[in-house]
């Protein structure tokens, strides 16, 4: 009776240990007939990427494109950026429960995103810019279970509808979401910073969104790059803009703004890329104290309605300019001399302002 016993534990030991060996084996079987769904969906692969080398006869895991979690086996990386890649994508990559990355940046893909990505909790990052993706923002952002997502980059898409910011909001983890160059509308939430309080980048240009910017940007502590130009905001350029002390990159130009340029913005010591021109902006005096952000390198405030001269020694505090826009101002007075001595400086755009002097050719006037 003892041996029968052992006989059944043993039975039992290696039944479960087959069975756990033979788990990876089935998902990553499942990640295969995943891709392969998605290889039929490919209606254009001009560089032949997927087709010889997407074949059953090679392991997935050295299939172009693709990377494998070393413990387990599975597929977390899907990386067909700028392969010129045509067609659709399909509702069955739903199914690489373990994928982390997907990146199918610079191709032909068009059509809508299947609501079956939003089972991919382990998404970390989400990059399918410029390509043809139309629709609204894909609903399956709203189901809640991107709780690790980090990136979202839909840029230069044919994307329209409005951002769906509260369901947004429960993904925290969120640090870069990137919806440029698509025809969306609809405004920014007063709560945006709130809800996503690790966003680091936000670009949003060339679109149609309005309203005015909200007071609580200045809450977004980790903000390095906010790109909003080409669109339809109202209101004043907010003071709480100068909170935010890491930013590095501030595109506010080419919409409806007025008012003045604040003074706090003096306080982004950081700040590398200023662009606040063609708005509605009262006239004002051209604000000096920017030019005493040694940091930038661009510099855009032309058809601002300002008035005033320019700064006699631009080159000494601002040793890293390259583009300087001043035009269509009321900017009067001499040209600095120095400015000929801006080793960085590589354009110029002065022109309909009231100013007198001469610019040496080495810089390129435009």
């Amino acid at each position: 009776m003892e041996k029968q016993c052992i006989y059944y534990v043993a039975v039992l030991f290696v039944h479960h240990f087959t069975s756990s060996l033979a788990v990876p084996a089935k998902n990553l079987t499942t990640d295969q007939s995943a891709l392969l769904q998605f290889k039929a969906h490919i209606t254009s692969d001009p560089r032949r990427v997927l087709t010889y080398n997407w074949s059953i006869s090679n392991p997935v895991c050295r299939w172009v494109g693709i990377s494998c979690d070393a413990r387990h086996g599975r597929v977390t990386t899907l990386n067909l950026s700028s392969m010129d890649l045509g067609g659709t994508i399909p509702p069955h990559l739903g199914n690489l429960s373990f994928l982390v990355n997907l990146v199918l940046g610079d191709n032909n893909f068009h059509g809508h995103l299947p609501n079956e990505l939003g089972q991919l909790c382990r998404l970390r990052g989400f990059s399918i810019g410029d390509n043809k993706i139309g629709g609204v923002v894909p609903t399956w952002i709203e189901i809640g279970k991107l709780t690790n997502l980090k990136i979202f980059h839909m840029a230069r898409n044919h994307l329209s509808g409005t951002i769906p910011w509260s369901s947004m909001g429960n993904i925290s983890s969120l640090q870069s979401l990137s919806l440029t160059n698509n025809s969306l509308s609809g405004s920014l939430p007063d709560d945006v910073c709130n809800h996503l309080p690790n966003l680091e980048s936000l670009t949003l240009s060339l679109n149609g969104i309005s309203g005015q910017l909200p007071a609580s940007l200045g809450d977004c502590s980790k903000l390095q790059i906010l790109s909003l130009s080409y669109n339809k905001f109202t209101g004043h350029i907010l003071q709480t803009v100068g909170n935010l002390s890491e930013l590095i990159l501030l595109y506010l130009n080419d919409n409806n703004l007025a008012g003045e340029i604040p003074r706090e913005i003096d306080n982004l010591q950081g700040l590398q890329f200023l662009a606040l021109g063609s708005n509605s902006l009262t006239a004002g005096l051209l604000p000096s104290r920017i030019f005493n952000i040694s940091s930038l390198e661009l510099i855009h405030l032309g058809n601002s309605g300002l008035f005033g001269s320019l700064p006699t020694d631009i080159c000494n505090h601002l040793p890293a300019l390259r583009h300087l826009r001043l035009s269509r101002n009321m900017i009067s007075g001499t040209i600095p001399k120095n400015i000929n001595n801006c080793t960085s400086l590589e354009f110029l755009c002065l022109d309909e302002n009231s100013l007198t002097g001469t610019i040496l050719a080495s810089v390129y006037v435009f």
